[in-house]
Protein backbone atom coordinates (compact mmCIF):
# COMPACT_ATOMS: atom_id res chain seq x y z
CA UNK A 1 0.00 0.00 0.00
CA UNK A 2 1.45 3.58 -0.57
CA UNK A 3 -0.37 6.61 0.97
CA UNK A 4 -0.48 9.70 -0.47
CA UNK A 5 0.71 13.25 0.55
CA UNK A 6 -1.33 14.71 4.31
CA UNK A 7 -2.10 18.19 5.26
CA UNK A 8 -3.69 18.25 8.35
CA UNK A 9 -6.82 21.02 8.15
CA UNK A 10 -7.10 23.32 11.17
CA UNK A 11 -10.59 24.46 12.00
CA UNK A 12 -10.07 26.64 14.76
CA UNK A 13 -12.36 25.14 17.27
CA UNK A 14 -15.12 25.29 14.24
CA UNK A 15 -17.12 21.67 13.41
CA UNK A 16 -15.11 19.82 11.12
CA UNK A 17 -17.61 20.30 7.82
CA UNK A 18 -17.43 23.87 8.12
CA UNK A 19 -13.59 23.95 8.60
CA UNK A 20 -13.69 21.69 5.44
CA UNK A 21 -16.19 24.60 3.73
CA UNK A 22 -14.00 27.41 4.88
CA UNK A 23 -10.80 25.96 2.30
CA UNK A 24 -13.70 24.69 0.01
CA UNK A 25 -13.73 21.02 0.55
CA UNK A 26 -17.19 19.58 -0.99
CA UNK A 27 -19.78 17.83 1.20
CA UNK A 28 -18.90 14.66 2.45
CA UNK A 29 -20.50 11.38 0.45
CA UNK A 30 -22.93 9.84 2.51
CA UNK A 31 -24.69 7.81 0.23
CA UNK A 32 -24.29 3.65 1.09
CA UNK A 33 -23.99 2.84 -2.77
CA UNK A 34 -21.24 5.30 -3.32
CA UNK A 35 -19.11 3.92 -0.12
CA UNK A 36 -19.63 0.15 -1.63
CA UNK A 37 -18.36 1.40 -4.81
CA UNK A 38 -15.69 3.17 -3.80
CA UNK A 39 -14.97 -0.25 -1.18
CA UNK A 40 -15.31 -2.33 -3.79
CA UNK A 41 -12.79 -0.37 -6.29
CA UNK A 42 -9.95 -0.15 -3.06
CA UNK A 43 -10.67 -4.35 -2.94
CA UNK A 44 -9.81 -4.52 -6.85
CA UNK A 45 -6.33 -2.73 -6.06
CA UNK A 46 -4.21 -0.23 -6.45
CA UNK A 47 -3.03 2.81 -4.38
CA UNK A 48 -4.71 5.10 -1.75
CA UNK A 49 -4.35 7.70 0.75
CA UNK A 50 -5.75 10.73 2.33
CA UNK A 51 -4.94 14.10 0.80
CA UNK A 52 -6.63 16.43 3.83
CA UNK A 53 -7.69 15.20 7.37
CA UNK A 54 -10.33 17.94 9.40
CA UNK A 55 -11.44 17.30 13.04
CA UNK A 56 -14.00 18.69 15.04
CA UNK A 57 -12.63 20.54 17.91
CA UNK A 58 -11.93 17.09 20.85
CA UNK A 59 -12.78 17.44 24.57
CA UNK A 60 -10.71 15.24 25.97
CA UNK A 61 -12.49 14.77 28.95
CA UNK A 62 -15.28 12.44 26.16
CA UNK A 63 -14.96 9.35 25.64
CA UNK A 64 -16.61 9.89 22.16
CA UNK A 65 -14.73 10.52 19.70
CA UNK A 66 -14.50 14.25 17.56
CA UNK A 67 -16.36 14.08 14.03
CA UNK A 68 -14.11 14.36 11.31
CA UNK A 69 -13.56 14.69 7.51
CA UNK A 70 -10.88 13.67 4.82
CA UNK A 71 -10.17 13.24 1.36
CA UNK A 72 -10.03 9.77 0.74
CA UNK A 73 -8.25 9.23 -2.55
CA UNK A 74 -8.23 6.07 -4.58
CA UNK A 75 -5.89 4.71 -8.05
CA UNK A 76 -6.76 2.01 -9.67
CA UNK A 77 -3.55 -0.39 -10.81
CA UNK A 78 -2.67 0.89 -14.19
CA UNK A 79 -4.35 4.59 -14.14
CA UNK A 80 -2.71 8.02 -12.96
CA UNK A 81 -5.71 9.41 -12.53
CA UNK A 82 -7.26 10.02 -8.20
CA UNK A 83 -10.71 9.12 -7.65
CA UNK A 84 -11.49 11.23 -4.72
CA UNK A 85 -13.59 11.71 -2.16
CA UNK A 86 -14.81 13.81 1.23
CA UNK A 87 -16.09 11.38 3.73
CA UNK A 88 -16.29 11.13 7.72
CA UNK A 89 -14.15 8.92 9.77
CA UNK A 90 -16.53 5.98 9.84
CA UNK A 91 -17.15 6.16 5.89
CA UNK A 92 -13.64 5.76 5.58
CA UNK A 93 -13.81 2.76 8.18
CA UNK A 94 -16.10 1.11 5.75
CA UNK A 95 -14.08 1.13 2.88
CA UNK A 96 -11.22 0.31 4.83
CA UNK A 97 -10.82 -1.58 7.80
CA UNK A 98 -11.40 0.53 10.54
CA UNK A 99 -7.73 0.18 12.08
CA UNK A 100 -6.54 1.04 8.52
CA UNK A 101 -8.63 4.18 8.31
CA UNK A 102 -7.79 5.34 12.18
CA UNK A 103 -3.73 4.76 11.01
CA UNK A 104 -4.10 6.99 7.53
CA UNK A 105 -5.82 9.36 9.81
CA UNK A 106 -3.35 9.47 12.89
CA UNK A 107 -0.54 9.79 10.01
CA UNK A 108 -2.28 12.79 8.27
CA UNK A 109 -2.29 14.19 11.78
CA UNK A 110 1.07 13.27 13.29
CA UNK A 111 2.87 11.92 10.37
CA UNK A 112 3.61 8.99 13.12
CA UNK A 113 1.51 5.75 12.05
CA UNK A 114 2.35 4.35 15.03
CA UNK A 115 0.32 5.92 17.58
CA UNK A 116 -3.07 5.61 18.36
CA UNK A 117 -6.26 7.62 16.83
CA UNK A 118 -6.84 9.18 20.73
CA UNK A 119 -3.09 9.22 21.51
CA UNK A 120 -2.69 11.47 18.07
CA UNK A 121 -5.59 13.89 19.17
CA UNK A 122 -4.27 14.24 22.74
CA UNK A 123 -1.60 15.16 21.15
CA UNK A 124 -2.70 17.80 18.72
CA UNK A 125 -5.00 19.41 21.87
CA UNK A 126 -1.72 19.37 23.83
CA UNK A 127 0.61 21.42 21.56
CA UNK A 128 -2.16 23.73 20.41
CA UNK A 129 -3.10 24.79 23.96
CA UNK A 130 0.70 25.16 24.45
Amino acid sequence: MVTGSYKSSATRGLPALEGAKRINIPETIRDKALILNIRNRVISGGKYGLTFVAIREYDISKKRMPFMVVGFYHILIGSNQPNEATISRSSLGKILALREAERLIVEGITSDAEMLLKEALICQTTLVSE
